[in-house]
């Protein structure tokens, strides 16, 4: 059973959640580290969770979770909910498979974040759910430059 897809859809997942500089103009930004985690339930196979942390530098401004979303190849989100420091919506994919599930993420004043994401999908006509939690800390600042469309 190749999994690489269903690999490929969390690291975007985590990729979504923070930002690479690449344009000319340096802004203040905050350093995250942040650690992802991803726990997958195929029937009768075993699948170790997994964990990832890595260093990014973000923009110091209340990010757009839904502009994060979008820049994610083959998804679309619907039902996008705001309640103070909390953003919440549904997300639908057809690459790298199809998969549809939730997602919350809470930012928190000191520039960190904390969420999850809960989707389902099958694999070789068996049911999948993969479960991916998201903890950011803002370390220190950084220079941030940001994209076009930040």
């Amino acid at each position: 059973m190749n999994l690489s897809p269903v690999l490929s859809l969390c690291a975007l997942c985590l990729f979504a959640t923070t930002a690479v500089p690449t344009a000319a103009h340096a802004e203040p930004g905050n350093l995250i580290k942040m650690t992802v985690s991803v726990k997958m339930q195929l029937p009768g196979i075993n699948v170790p969770a997994r964990s990832h942390t890595m260093e990014s530098c973000a923009s110091a401004k209340k990010p757009d979770a839904r502009k994060m979303v979008q820049k994610a190849k083959g998804c679309t989100t619907s039902g996008y909910k705001e309640v103070g420091d909390t953003v919440s919506f549904h997300m639908e994919c057809t690459e790298p498979m199809a998969m549809e599930g939730d997602t919350t993420f809470t930012m928190a004043a000191d520039g960190g974040v904390r969420g999850a994401t809960h989707m389902t999908s099958s694999i070789e006509g068996k049911a999948m759910v993969i479960d991916t939690t998201y903890e950011g800390q803002r370390i220190g600042a950084c220079d941030y430059t940001p994209k076009g469309d930040d």
